[in-house]
């Protein structure tokens, strides 16, 4: 049994690294999570997945949804609403651009949290569970008599207060085979027109001020590295589509003497066609002292008047 339940909208493949951080930073607070996977690989996925939700009596049911998910996620938001006697909660990008619109076409969600999770959800989480009033809960939108309220967000200060992701629930979908995510960072520094990223954060800073990216420091995040490699992980995909950053790079540099099996593990990076132009010497050093196996870049247009168009510095 667990006082929450959050559901990730697809099946099987690699775990849902936003919800295992989520369901660490509960835990923190003495909130016990589980994190269910939905059942798509049957004709009767709905129904499996509300008994799974069943099985572990939840008090707080917990949905990530964005834009292609929507219509699952109402789908079942109603079958749980129909069932259960918890409160349901959306989060993450979809809800959190439009909470207005989606609290006034469904009745099946009670609540909806805007922007980053780890503080606003926790805060709405403990007050529920103590039967506190939750509607002072920052970055929460909620109904009352007819009427919308949607209140600020905030945003996390400090990426290296962050927990390391549910172990337990990581350790269900990878091995020491396979290519352990450390998030690195949160963020972009672009605004590209068809990405709503900068946006999401953009509202997750709520009254404060925005900055474009959020860094873990280099000494957290080889601490974090440290952690799964002592668990026999020696391959990671570094979280993050503006990982080479120069300051931190140099930073983990700067690290490799205290932590040495830094040149023994595997990198898999995720970059942008700009920085590696941009950072050619860095670019070098890293491939220098690291071992790395790819950085996966995005192309979207060989045109630079395309590119204009879409605020995108290079490709």
């Amino acid at each position: 049994m667990a006082d929450v339940c959050l559901i990730h909208l697809k099946s099987g493949g690699r775990p849902a690294m936003g919800l295992a951080i989520l369901a660490a930073s509960l835990s923190r607070h003495g909130v016990s999570c589980a994190i269910i996977h939905l059942s798509d690989g049957t004709s009767d996925f709905l129904g499996e997945t509300v008994h799974k939700v069943a099985a572990e009596e939840p008090k707080i049911v917990g949905i990530s949804v964005n834009s292609y998910t929507y219509h699952t996620a109402k789908k079942l938001s109603e079958a749980l609403h129909a069932v259960g006697n918890y409160p349901i909660v959306w989060g993450n990008y979809l809800p959190t651009m439009c909470p207005d619109t989606i609290l006034q076409r469904l009745n099946c969600v009670d609540y909806i949290i805007r922007g980053e999770g780890e503080i606003s959800f926790t805060q709405f989480v403990q007050k529920y569970l103590n039967h506190d009033d939750p509607s002072g809960t920052p970055g929460l939108a909620y109904r009352d008599k007819g009427q919308i309220y949607i209140r600020e967000a905030v945003p996390i200060q400090n990426m290296d207060a962050l927990p390391v992701p549910d172990t337990q629930y990581i350790s269900l979908f990878l091995t020491p085979n396979d290519y352990m995510e450390i998030e690195v960072a949160r963020g972009c520094p672009g605004n590209c027109i068809f990405c709503g990223q900068r946006r999401f954060y953009e509202i997750s800073a709520g009254n404060g001020p925005f900055p474009p990216v959020r860094y873990k420091s280099a000494q957290r995040v080889c601490r974090e590295v440290a952690y799964w490699y002592e668990r026999g992980y020696r391959k990671f995909l570094f979280g993050m589509d503006n990982v080479i950053n120069k300051s931190f790079w140099e930073g983990l540099l700067r690290q490799v003497k205290s932590y040495p099996f830094l040149q023994e593990i595997s990198l898999y990076l995720i970059g942008r066609a700009w920085e590696l132009v941009h950072y050619e010497e860095l670019t070098d050093r890293m491939y220098a002292t690291f071992q790395i196996d790819a950085i996966e870049v995005g192309f979207e247009s060989n045109s630079t008047a395309m590119l204009s168009l879409l605020r995108k510095k290079a490709s």
